[in-house]
């Protein structure tokens, strides 16, 4: 995958992270009290294939129709195990970030490499600085997007879990911040090819009210699925897929679907020690991208550096000709 980077204009143009945020104080849930149980356990809700998202063509990580070939209901298909919690995917708990190209945040990070150069006007680190930056900035948006959604999905998990019916698990939880109380809600069902999810959430105060918030599937090797993210009003306003062997190889990829976000895509890819982040910004017709590899060479494009032209680093991380 070489995918296009990330852009500064991602971070602040999600309204679904800004409902999160306004509705719920959610980014609490992260540090709050775990383990409390719901005084009033919610009404279950199975999960329906008919009721997954259908954003098959808007990332293209996962062929959503293909993983499904073969699904039945959970009450029609072969007795499964249940959804292990403990060991699940990156992708299905939203950890996403550019894990595979932290070598190019040290030179952020340590803020001495120019000083370590050899003399002369040809020894320049401007171009991995560059890349570095919009790593960053992936991340920092990425954590924008989907951080809240993360540590509701940590909580929730850590919650008590029990079978409700042949083939579906569910797990809940609740968490207490300031004067109220958030409750989340897993439910977890086995469809013969993997399983479908959904986390549902309700509040003390009414707003919410077991409302869907993600639902997705995980495939039966658990090496790829998605998710689907939805506001308070049951809109689609994003969605996640991803891909991942367990054995560092992987690819995600985050699209908005709402708002002056809509359409922009932001994808990170690992394989074989390669790491690349890229975004694609809709609106502009820009393509960005930085790809690391394993002897700490590199790449960027990015259409306000350097007149658009790809610019490269070598395994010294000093700026090189591109081959």
């Amino acid at each position: 995958m070489h995918t296009p980077s990330p852009s500064p204009r991602l971070a602040g143009r999600t309204p679904h992270l800004n409902a999160l945020l306004s509705a719920l104080g959610l980014l609490t849930l992260a540090c709050a009290g775990r383990g409390g149980k719901a005084a009033d356990p919610p009404d279950y809700v199975i999960p329906a294939l008919e009721d997954l998202g259908s954003s098959d063509d808007t990332l293209g990580q996962v062929d959503r129709a293909a993983a499904l070939e073969g699904a039945l209901a959970p009450d029609l298909a072969s007795i499964g195990a249940p959804f292990d919690f403990a060991t699940a995917p990156q992708g299905f708990r939203l950890a996403v970030d550019s894990a595979g190209a932290e070598t190019i945040d040290d030179d952020v990070d340590g803020g001495d490499t120019a000083n370590e150069a050899p003399a002369g006007p040809s020894y320049t680190y401007n171009n991995v600085v560059h890349g570095a930056a919009m790593v960053l900035v992936a991340d920092a948006a990425t954590s924008y997007v989907v951080g809240v959604p993360a540590a509701a999905i940590a909580v929730t998990m850590d919650g008590e879990s029990e079978e409700i019916a042949p083939n579906v698990w569910a797990a809940t939880n609740t968490v207490v911040y300031g004067g109220g109380s958030v409750t989340g809600l897993f439910v977890v069902a086995w469809v013969e090819v993997g399983w479908i999810a959904q986390l549902r959430l309700w509040t003390s105060d009414g707003r919410l009210n077991n409302t869907l918030w993600l639902d997705g599937f995980v495939s039966a090797d658990r090496q790829f699925g998605w998710w689907d993210m939805y506001d308070e009003a049951g809109s689609a306003v994003g969605a996640l897929e991803w891909l991942g062997d367990g054995a560092g190889n992987g690819e995600f990829g985050i699209a908005a679907f709402q708002g002056d976000s809509a359409g922009d895509v932001l994808g990170y890819s690992f394989l074989d020690g390669d790491a690349a982040v890229g975004f694609h910004d809709q609106s502009l017709g820009y393509d960005y991208w930085v790809n690391v590899h394993p002897d700490n060479s590199g790449s960027l494009q990015d259409p306000q550096y350097a007149s658009g032209i790809e610019s490269c680093w070598d395994t010294e991380k000093m700026d090189a000709a591109c081959e």
